[in-house]
């Protein structure tokens, strides 16, 4: 059986072939669709860390726990890959922040016109993704005063060899996060009193 397409008005425009084959969408927000903030907890482990034109290095990583927001009902409602947003924190964006993401998020063309090596076995999403709200899908300004919040998506796309994984920066506007996040609590122990 051959997927279906991503409709237009699930794509962000942004999104790899192989992210519209497993119907993996760049847009986070419909209206219809439903959100559950969660902790999660990432156990200590050891981790490869990928390393821009050099070899991969192995590191231990000494665990953490994360608030991330997942998606309940888009797979069921709009037949979308099920995701999570991982939340960062509040931040802001300089014209420095803008140049290295251009370097750190760029497909394989833009590496060739850069004079640098791919980045990653895969091509994935450039920069653009990054400072584009996944809601409101307006591109944050570098250099402006505006604060956003700093989220992370996962992706996956179907590759040559199998299926591709990645973890993707998205600048969030502040009243989109707002909007996203209203009636969301968690409950998290904080020096022995309680933080809601």
């Amino acid at each position: 059986m051959t997927p279906q397409p991503l409709p237009p008005s699930l794509c962000f425009g942004l999104e790899t072939q192989g992210m519209k084959d497993v119907r993996c969408t760049l847009k986070k927000f419909q209206e219809s669709w439903t959100y559950d903030a969660q902790i999660t907890n990432l156990k200590p482990k050891r981790v490869t860390v990928a390393q821009d034109g050099q070899p991969n290095k192995s590191v231990n990583f000494r665990g953490c726990k994360i608030i991330q927001l997942r998606s309940t009902d888009c797979y069921e409602k709009d037949d979308v890959m099920p995701f999570f947003l991982t939340i960062g924190g509040r931040c802001t964006y300089t014209k420095q922040d803008k140049r290295d993401f251009e370097i750190m998020m760029r497909t394989k063309q833009e590496s060739y016109a850069m004079r640098l090596p791919p980045n990653g076995e895969y091509d994935w999403p450039n920069y653009k993704t990054f400072e584009t709200c996944p809601f409101c899908c307006k591109r944050a300004k570098p250099g402006a005063p505006d604060t956003y919040w700093m989220l992370f998506q996962n992706l996956m796309q179907i590759t040559h060899d199998g299926i591709g994984m990645r973890f993707q920066c998205r600048l969030t506007c502040e009243d989109c996060f707002e909007k996203f996040t209203e009636g969301q609590y968690l409950q998290c122990s904080v020096g022995g009193g309680y933080l809601q």
